[in-house]
């Protein structure tokens, strides 16, 4: 009895398929434990320093970046653009080469008045570190206290100065009661890569007659402020507030319009008696009032409670559910004595 033959594929069925492909193990980006990442890249930051932004025409400068980029046939573009960062940000279609951003400085430069200092470049991250054992005491015997002038003297004088960009001023904290050293946290612009850290982490550094070493910290950057609603915990891309708000008073209008939008410095020359218009070099009479905690201040006033607790984002869920009670019943939250 013959063998049964055996059962051959066509070969259109067999490479129908196609052949298998190993599978790629996605490699996975390490985070780094002392740099907070900043804001997207996909901006581009147009930044005049606090209080220095003049009051630019908003299409036109979207028009004439736009027009720029395009004449130099960039591939990036400018999708819209609002007040921000001190300055204003620039929402882009992709991330901008350095290229694009000389592209964008010198269509910004025509539209500014003369002599105002700019910057224009993509947002950074913020690195975290300390230098441990510092001195507490500039001079023990009378008991003066080592201050921050004096820890950026030592830094300046050191090789490791270039790094140091300070994104914050730094702050000493004594190890404990008893004790005559401090560690002194320092937050400096940098990298996503962390790549100003990285070279002065481990690195011995001269204060005085000491050597004190630069170590890593924990990155803590905080819950964000909002810049459209002034609230506490999202930034701009995550805000659902239904429009945006002024940090001055709480108003329905942007902060850069607070003296325009209202109304006390409008003024009522129909009242009795008439109240005239608030002069432009005079300070505006409407009272603050935060978003936030409801006082009267600015959302942006660092005597707010929540900005003390800005590393908290527990307490700041709390007291925004506090907040919510309080304001059902009529309350302010000076009248929760454990608000602070």
């Amino acid at each position: 009895m013959k063998a049964a033959a055996p059962i051959i594929q066509p070969a259109a069925a067999q490479s129908a398929a196609g052949p298998s492909r190993p599978k790629t193990l996605r490699k996975r980006r390490h985070v780094l434990s002392f740099t907070a990442p900043g804001p997207t890249h996909r901006q581009v930051l147009v930044s005049f320093g606090k209080g220095l932004a003049p009051n630019l025409d908003v299409a036109r400068l979207h028009n004439t970046v736009n027009q720029a980029l395009t004449t130099a046939h960039a591939k990036v573009a400018v999708l819209s653009l609002g007040p921000a960062y001190d300055g204003y940000s620039l929402t882009t279609s992709q991330v901008a080469n350095i290229k694009d951003l000389e592209i964008i400085r010198g269509a910004v430069a025509p539209l500014l008045p003369t002599g105002l200092q700019y910057w224009v470049g993509l947002p950074t991250s913020t690195s975290f570190v300390k230098i441990v054992d510092v001195p507490y005491y500039s001079n023990l015997v009378n008991k003066v206290k080592t201050t921050v002038a004096e820890v950026k003297a030592a830094i300046a004088a050191s090789p490791l100065a270039k790094n140091f960009k300070y994104a914050a001023e730094p702050r000493i904290v004594c190890n404990s009661d008893a004790s005559t050293t401090a560690k002194v946290y320092i937050n400096i612009w940098d990298s996503q890569a962390g790549t100003c850290a990285r070279g002065i982490i481990d690195k011995p550094l001269l204060f005085g007659t000491r050597s004190c070493y630069v170590c890593a910290a924990t990155a803590n950057a905080g819950a964000p402020l909002c810049q459209r609603c002034w609230r506490w915990g999202h930034t701009i891309g995550g805000c659902k507030a239904p429009q945006l708000r002024c940090s001055h008073c709480s108003g329905p209008h942007e902060s850069e319009s607070h003296r325009h939008a209202c109304g006390l410095r409008k003024g009522n020359l129909k009242a009795k008696p008439p109240v005239p218009p608030t002069a432009a070099d005079q300070p505006c009479p409407h009272p603050a009032h935060c978003s936030n905690c409801r006082e009267r201040h600015p959302a942006t006033d660092r005597k707010c409670p929540f900005w003390r607790h800005r590393y908290d984002p527990q307490w700041i869920n709390a007291k925004y559910a506090e907040v919510r009670v309080h304001r059902a019943h009529g309350w302010t939250i000076s009248n929760n004595r454990n608000i602070a």
